[in-house]
């Protein structure tokens, strides 16, 4: 069940993340997280990565049919794309969805391609899809 926690930001600007908090999810100095900003709902969301990740943003559009999700996650999961956490929003019922994906790949995975053949080889369930790398900010 979620649990909500009021933050504050200080005067340098930082937000501390309470120690309950911090337990749960496992952070420790120096550990990597990746955050993701949904400006259309606006929500930030922080969650715990293995360091030296290289991480991805994809979103795609897809059938909201039972399944459907199943069928775009085995095809990542055949290509190598590994998943770090998702999100699913029903756009329009039992027609469209969203699906957000935050993967961990290598330096050198030709991410793109491997995309462009997922999507095509579900070309009946996806209907579109972008994708970014996430940025490092300090």
């Amino acid at each position: 069940m979620p649990k909500t926690y009021v933050l504050k930001i200080d005067d340098r600007g930082r937000i501390l993340i309470p120690q309950a908090v911090r337990d749960m999810m496992g952070l420790r100095p120096h550990s990597e997280t990746v955050g993701t900003y949904d400006s259309e709902r606006n929500v930030f969301t922080l969650m715990p990565v293995r360091p030296g990740g290289n991480f991805i943003r994809i979103v795609f559009k897809i059938s909201d049919q039972p399944g459907s999700l199943a069928k775009v996650a085995s095809a990542l999961a055949s290509s190598g794309i590994n998943l770090v956490a998702t999100s699913s929003t029903t756009l329009v019922p039992g027609k469209l969805a969203e699906w957000e994906v935050i993967a961990d790949v290598s330096k050198d995975y030709p991410v793109k391609e491997r995309l462009k053949e997922v999507v095509e080889s579900l070309r009946d369930i996806v209907y579109e899809f972008e994708s970014e790398e996430a940025k490092v900010e300090t």
